[in-house]
């Protein structure tokens, strides 16, 4: 779990920049592990964790993982978490062929959003149950993911969501969150593997 000064300073100052950035915000741990060197950055991150939500917007947040992925020499975790259904009418129908439909959808999915990876990258795809942001926090810590990168939805008059699964997932997770506003995962032609390098060096 989040401290509660992890949760105050979200709260008040974050939640501020990641309603109106148009920029990726780099989100640190309440730690400071000190001065770090980007040839540091691959023993540090060792695994991207990508939470996608199997949208259009998927697959532009996937490949920006990948632009760093490729960069820093590390494997990246696609996951999917499929959520209960929980309606009054879930008792009305056939609630277990519903939830075989949805991971057979999601599966498909997944299947497609892998093909789109870049030959040679060492990607991973898992698709889980339960509440998203509590099982994708159990995948960074079970898979030692250093760097999370999600999208953040949300609306320049609202902003992110304080219910969302982007804000629960940053309280949970002790670790770098890379959140990519709609503008950038929607409408900016992402960078190639070569770009990223160069700018890391």
């Amino acid at each position: 779990m989040a401290t509660g000064i992890r949760k105050l300073f979200f709260g008040s100052t974050t939640e501020r920049v990641l309603r109106e950035t148009t920029r990726p915000v780099l989100i640190t741990p309440p730690h400071d592990p000190g001065l770090v060197q980007v040839e540091d950055g691959r023993r540090l991150i060792r695994r991207i964790l990508v939470p996608v939500d199997l949208s259009p917007a998927s697959e532009g947040q996937a490949q920006i993982a990948c632009g760093l992925a490729e960069a820093l020499g590390v494997r990246l975790i696609l996951a999917h978490v499929i959520e209960p259904v929980t309606s009054r009418l879930a008792s009305r129908v056939n609630l277990a062929r519903v939830e075989a439909d949805r991971r057979s959808i999601a599966d498909d999915a997944m299947s497609a959003l892998m093909k789109t990876m870049p030959s040679g990258l060492q990607v991973e795809a898992l698709v889980a149950y339960g509440d998203p942001a509590e099982e994708l926090a159990k995948v960074a810590r079970d898979r030692q993911a250093g760097l999370i990168v999600v999208g953040v939805h949300g609306s320049p008059v609202h902003g992110l969501r304080m219910g969302s699964v982007t804000y629960r997932l940053i309280c949970l997770c002790p670790t770098l969150v890379l959140a990519l506003p709609p503008q950038l995962r929607d409408g900016v032609e992402v960078r190639g593997a070569a770009e990223f390098k160069a700018s890391a060096v």
